[in-house]
């Protein structure tokens, strides 16, 4: 499949978490997400750096840098001495509905020549305004399949439930027009698990006329996140779940996951 092949979507999205300890705690709810290949930045369903119903403003992305956000994706290669692989870039995304934005984490697939994945990055936001992305990868930039799980160190504070120490577990599963799923899974310093969470849907094909209209009946698709988060952080308050203060970010905004296994 060539870049051409790729096209904008959108995916009704089901995202899972579930705490599996001290005390189990689990939901799910949908969400809307748009997939957007870079080369097609003029087909996007959505307007581009001004106010609109929705919009993608690229002063949200790439830790909020003045640099355009492929500048900023350039960096994240080079700081583990990698290239950024020359194929299509998708970004995977929620856009800011009449202003409003807050994505928990954005994803940047990044396809080789032949339009396959060999990089993806998980830029991930906090309610503080703090940004990390970590950037999964084979030590080899070989292809990564379904089957494949990328594992490296927890850098970067997210709940005030969680300690940031121990390591994350990536499996992605990206099948271009047709689906999109990634799972990451949560262990403590003692490889135990504590959280698993996943992002899945069906992708689907869009024009401006459909995301319209799909906005017009499920807005609350885009505006509940924040609701959500703080809703969960309140019910695992009720439950004496330990609260952890923040710790000063680290200087270094990326993260190299890279250490791979293959799923039995």
């Amino acid at each position: 499949m060539n870049q051409s092949a790729v096209n904008p979507g959108y995916m009704r999205a089901v995202v899972f978490h579930k705490r599996h300890t001290p005390k189990v705690n689990k939901f799910k709810y949908q969400g809307c997400y748009l997939i957007l290949p870079w080369s097609k930045i003029k087909n996007w369903p959505v307007s581009l750096n001004r106010f609109s119903l929705a919009a993608i403003n690229f002063k949200n992305y790439g830790h909020k840098c003045a640099e355009t956000p492929l500048i900023w994706l350039d960096n994240v290669f080079e700081q583990y001495q990698f290239k950024r692989p020359q194929g299509e870039i998708i970004l995977v995304t929620t856009p800011n509905i009449l202003g409003y934005e807050f994505n928990p984490v954005n994803f940047w697939l990044c396809l080789n020549i032949n339009s396959e994945l060999v990089a993806y990055v998980c830029e991930v936001n906090n309610t503080f305004g703090e940004s990390h992305s970590y950037l999964c990868i084979k030590p080899n930039m070989s292809i990564i399949t379904e089957s494949d799980y990328l594992i490296g160190k927890k850098n970067f504070h997210v709940s005030p439930f969680l300690e940031r120490k121990g390591y994350y577990e990536f499996k992605i599963n990206w099948q271009p027009n047709t689906y999109f799923g990634i799972w990451i899974n949560y262990f403590d310093g003692n490889r135990k698990k504590i959280l698993t969470t996943s992002l899945t849907g069906q992708i689907e094909k869009i024009n401006k006329h459909q995301f319209f209209k799909f906005l017009l009946f499920r807005p609350h698709y885009m505006i509940k996140t924040m609701t959500l988060i703080h809703w969960q952080a309140l019910n695992l308050y009720i439950r004496k779940i330990k609260y952890i203060k923040k710790p000063m970010p680290f200087k270094n905004k990326v993260s190299l996951i890279n250490f791979f296994k293959r799923d039995k």
